[in-house]
């Protein structure tokens, strides 16, 4: 089995997406392929010597630990923390710059409801990952927040492959988002499939968009796509992780 770069794992309540309020286990992968102007994890953007690891589900009772760490004790990490049917949540960072350890980590959670969250910017990597995924929340990253290259291909190729499993797209807006770049977003989900729900999540801290801004662009989706819903990042709401 494989070793690769944690950042922390933790039992936490989804903040998120579709399933926001579901007790998860999180375990959170260093290293990303992109530097989002709003990324609210900037520590795990780049793999470190040590990551945190909770010892009693809820408690933030962290251990330090060594980097990197074997699959199998990312499994067994998970295992101890897990409650009820929640998810196991791979997150980052992106986790699919390590997908050859993800594989490995994720083939030892049998019988667990498995969750990618990723930047749907890797296309090449999510096959082998694929078949042991149960859901995937994949973010479309918009040039404006990205500060980079223009992303839609790959996210059409990515979204293309995860439409065999739950899959749901989120995109942040901020004051910056542009009506065009964003119903181009929407136009790559509509081509896939109109039935994907869409996320719409307003930045949360400097630069947010304004109330207006966002039922209006939220009402141009729904001409488009059949789940158009408006959610914010509901963990800072609660002051969970």
């Amino acid at each position: 089995m494989s070793e690769g770069f944690v950042s922390e794992i933790f039992s936490g309540i989804q903040g998120e997406g579709l399933l926001v309020g579901e007790r998860q286990v999180f375990i959170r992968l260093a290293g990303c392929n992109l530097k989002c102007a709003y990324c609210d994890t900037p520590s795990s953007q780049t793999p470190t010597d040590s990551c945190r690891i909770e010892q009693t589900a809820g408690k933030r009772d962290f251990l330090t630990r060594s980097n990197p760490v074997t699959a199998e004790d990312v499994a067994d990490y998970a295992s101890r923390l897990q409650m009820g049917t929640g998810a196991v949540v791979f997150t980052g960072g992106e986790p699919l710059v390590q997908h050859a350890f993800l594989v490995d980590a994720v083939s030892l959670l049998t019988g667990r409801r498995i969750m990618l969250e990723t930047n749907g910017s890797l296309p090449d990597a999510l096959p082998e990952i694929l078949p042991h995924i149960d859901i995937v929340s994949m973010d479309i990253k918009l040039p404006s927040a990205t500060c980079g290259p223009d992303l839609l291909q790959a996210h059409e190729q990515f979204l293309l492959k995860a439409i065999t499993r739950d899959v749901s797209v989120k995109i942040v807006l901020t004051a910056d988002t542009s009506t065009d770049e964003l119903l181009a977003a929407v136009g790559i989900i509509k081509s896939v499939d109109a039935k994907i729900p869409l996320v719409l999540q307003p930045v949360t801290g400097d630069h947010p968009p304004s109330p207006s801004q966002v039922l209006d662009w939220q009402a141009q989706c729904l001409m488009h796509l059949s789940t158009v819903l408006v959610i914010p990042q509901c963990h800072k709401m609660m002051g969970q992780l």
